[in-house]
């Protein structure tokens, strides 16, 4: 069985990059994470491709490799909730 670490172990730099998003001035925060969602999309899209032009012959291989389109979508969600913020601050600070 997994032990928690292993189920733990969510490693995503651009979460981690997130972390100093405070550094940037708010006009600047909302470039980035535009860009960030960009090329998430980006990802998300070349990996379906990806996914959809394999003949695939194991499901069990193509469930793995499913993984990272489904871990792709969901950070996609995330970074739209962090442009939310990002937008709110936005307008605040011009306020």
């Amino acid at each position: 069985p997994l032990d928690r670490q292993e189920v733990a172990f969510l490693v995503d730099p651009v979460r981690t990059r997130s972390y100093f998003l405070s550094r940037l001035s708010a006009t600047e925060r909302a470039m980035v994470v535009s860009n960030w969602l960009r090329a998430n999309q980006e990802f998300c899209d070349e990996l379906a491709g990806e996914i959809d032009s394999v003949p695939w012959t194991q499901p069990l291989q193509q469930a793995a490799y499913q993984n990272l389109l489904e871990l792709a979508k969901a950070r996609h969600k995330w970074l739209k909730s962090l442009e939310q913020i990002v937008d709110e601050e936005t307008v605040t600070s011009k306020s």
